[in-house]
């Protein structure tokens, strides 16, 4: 067993065992353990999160309407076994009536038991920052956040459980009292032995009536060519290798299998962001549009970086304009058409277009390499050379039908795949992990059961990470990958075999420096717009 995973399974326990007694003795009316409870909440918080709580009550014995509070973090804490809507509207009333709202903003709710479903919503008079999904707290979820923490920090915590659980109850049957208070005390001690006599009891036959549950079967990394479509057949198999390059998107999928006698249910997934490195390179991309007998070609800077010092030399071809020459003449574009612009740029700033040539079609010359050739269209290309190198290339076939020019690119065809688990990573503000615990993430699984858990990244970057799934209450990981993703600047068809984008410059003037930056701003991509064709957990 990895040590990670006993430390996790004896907080687990240490914090059961604790949840009971507090349970317990509540019912035999000894408040004790509560007090004791405050202090012992404090050295857990601050031990997993790094916070500087201190217990007010050692200050201000009954501190109205909190007990633990971090001035440099601003957060009050209250940690209370009573858990009705009227208890937790009383402390938001009486944070905002000291006034300790104004140094602390924000309140927490430390319950000592289970937390139930609030149907009614709490006042906060708009002088607190208190969401009660995240900041009302049970013993379950802090295990959830505890879970997500490193290895070194988990020892730490398991450590101070271990210790602290064990010395407080043992403070607790120490403290002086009447007869009838130390007989209560040793009936709720007795229960709590008992209780977690069975619980054992319980755990153990399940070990082994089930000792083989479900478990991670196999892990691997799967392409999203674009945004979660398959452009080929052969980007449907699974990617064996750990690193990868993708574009927009990638998933890790799992196969999960029950092994056991009984079913085995997911509790949590989530994914640990070891490392993001961000991709900062330019990707010149070249784009044609042809409106009435004009025919334009922009150069798109898709990429994340500037692409400076270019020197572009413009070489054009039309296929079968001399079947003797393999590789016809530069410049043989401008024998059907008339070239009226082209563009002089030594720099293309990253998410910037530049208007790169306009050609007039001449439908006479056209019409007559057509017939030369015995085609209704004909094959033409460009291409940009900054020195010797390439930078960008076009190729496309111009027709005419009924009087009217279009361009070809040639057929093209997508298909679906549904997505079981998403989330958005940003590249700029990197978090810890990317969590997929809910409702819709929880699925029992009675045989074998395939999660794919699908990130898109805001930014071409490259991703080192690994998934968790924690099932039965036991954690489990896939290996780690690691994957180069591209993320284009600008969105889904706003260029290539003209896009959007392309089309709606083709009615600007090249000059047109404002209306082209305005149009470039709304095409940027999006990561988040992804989660409209594929709606998943974020």
């Amino acid at each position: 067993m990895l040590q990670r995973e006993k430390y996790i399974k004896n907080i687990t326990s240490r914090l059961s065992q604790l949840k009971a007694y507090i349970e317990l003795c509540g019912d035999s009316n000894l408040t004790d353990v509560h007090i004791i409870a405050e202090d012992f909440i404090c050295g857990l918080l601050n031990r997993a999160f790094g916070y500087s709580l201190v217990n007010e009550n050692h200050q201000h014995k009954n501190a109205p309407a909190y007990d633990l509070v971090d001035e440099e973090k601003g957060i009050l804490i209250q940690v209370t076994a009573k858990k009705t809507h009227d208890k937790i509207q009383g402390t938001i009333d009486g944070v905002i009536k000291c006034g300790m709202y104004a140094k602390c903003n924000r309140l927490i709710i430390q319950l000592l038991g289970d937390k139930p479903a609030y149907k009614k919503s709490f006042d906060t008079k708009n002088q607190l920052q208190f969401d009660p999904e995240s900041d009302i707290w049970d013993f379950k979820a802090l295990m959830r956040d505890i879970r997500k923490l490193d290895t070194e920090t988990l020892e730490k915590v398991n450590d101070y459980v271990e210790n602290e659980i064990s010395n407080r109850l043992e403070i607790i049957g120490r403290n002086p009292g009447g007869r009838e208070l130390f007989v209560k005390k040793a009936i709720c001690i007795a229960a709590a032995v008992i209780v977690i006599f069975l619980i054992t009891v319980a755990v153990v036959f399940t070990r082994f009536s089930n000792d083989r549950v479900g478990k991670v079967f196999f892990s691997k990394l799967r392409q999203y060519t674009e945004a979660g479509y398959y452009t080929y057949y052969e980007d449907r198999p699974f990617v064996k290798q750990t690193s990868i390059n993708v574009k927009k998107a990638f998933s890790i999928v799992s196969e999960l299998r029950n092994e056991g006698k009984k079913s085995s249910v997911v509790e949590e997934v989530y994914c640990n962001i070891l490392s993001v490195v961000p991709i900062e390179e330019p990707v010149l991309i070249l784009d044609a549009v042809v409106t009435g007998d004009m025919l334009k070609f922009y150069v798109f800077n898709d990429g994340w970086n500037d692409a400076e010092n270019l020197d572009i030399v413009m070489e054009s071809w039309v296929s079968g304009m001399n079947p003797d020459i393999e590789n016809p003449d530069a410049g043989a574009l401008e024998r059907i058409a008339e070239c009226t612009y082209m563009a002089d740029c030594s720099e293309l700033k990253s998410a910037d277009v530049l208007p790169l040539a306009e050609y007039v079609i001449d439908r006479a010359e056209f019409q007559n390499v057509c017939t030369q050739t015995g085609s209704s269209s004909l094959h033409i290309g460009l291409k940009g050379m900054s020195g010797d190198t390439e930078m960008f290339s076009w190729s496309g076939y111009l027709g005419c039908a009924d009087g009217k020019f279009d361009i070809d690119y040639g057929g093209r065809g997508d298909s679906g795949y549904n997505i079981s688990l998403f989330a958005v990573l940003n590249v700029d503000d990197v978090p810890s992990s990317l969590s997929f615990a809910g409702q819709d993430a929880m699925s029992i699984v009675e045989d074998a059961l395939i999660f794919e858990t699908v990130i898109a990244p805001t930014k071409s970057c490259i991703v080192e990470c690994q998934d968790v799934f924690y099932i039965n209450g036991g954690a489990q990981q896939t290996p780690v990958y690691t994957v180069e993703v591209k993320v284009p600047v600008f969105a889904d068809g706003a260029i290539g075999m003209s896009g959007a984008l392309t089309t709606a410059l083709a009615e600007l003037l090249p000059e047109d420096r404002i209306g082209i930056e305005r149009l470039t701003a709304e095409y940027y991509y999006q990561a988040e717009s992804i989660q409209d064709t594929f709606p998943g957990n974020e």
